[in-house]
């Protein structure tokens, strides 16, 4: 019967291995779009989406980054990280794990036509995001 475990990686398979995805240049095109909360266009920030990612403390990679002006992520009494991302996510009514995804595989397939790509997509998910504050349905489940 063969063994169903992974072999054993020694320290410096480990050690080299990357801690997590880390794509300056994502950043910054992330930077260039509207807020996915508000539409500005000025003062962006790169938001990593840490609800719904079971990954303790650790800073989520790249790949979850959204867009949110400064004041919405974290200089307003109801910014992202004074109310936390449930309740901010659940106002704004953005999912923002489907966001993220979205941003992601549009940077991946064409980083020439990103921008123009992502600014479509997000008019998508504001679309979304106007139907479910209308019908009064949140992003995500409340804590039990």
């Amino acid at each position: 019967m063969a063994s169903r475990l992974a072999p054993i990686k020694s320290y410096e398979q480990i050690k080299s291995a990357p801690d997590r995805l880390d794509d300056p240049h994502y950043r910054s095109a992330i930077r260039d779009l509207p807020c996915c909360a508000t539409w500005t266009k000025s003062n962006i920030d790169a938001h990593h989406v840490r609800i719904g990612l079971f990954r303790g403390a650790k800073k989520p990679d790249d790949d979850m980054c959204v867009p949110l002006t400064h004041l919405m992520h974290v200089g307003a009494p109801a910014a992202l990280h004074e109310i936390g991302e449930r309740n901010f996510w659940n106002n704004c009514g953005v999912d923002p794990i489907a966001l993220a995804r979205d941003l992601w595989n549009l940077w991946m397939i064409d980083k020439n036509a990103f921008q123009v790509n992502a600014i479509e997509a997000m008019k998508v998910h504001r679309e979304m995001a106007v139907l479910r504050t209308r019908l009064g349905l949140k992003v995500f489940k409340e804590k039990i």
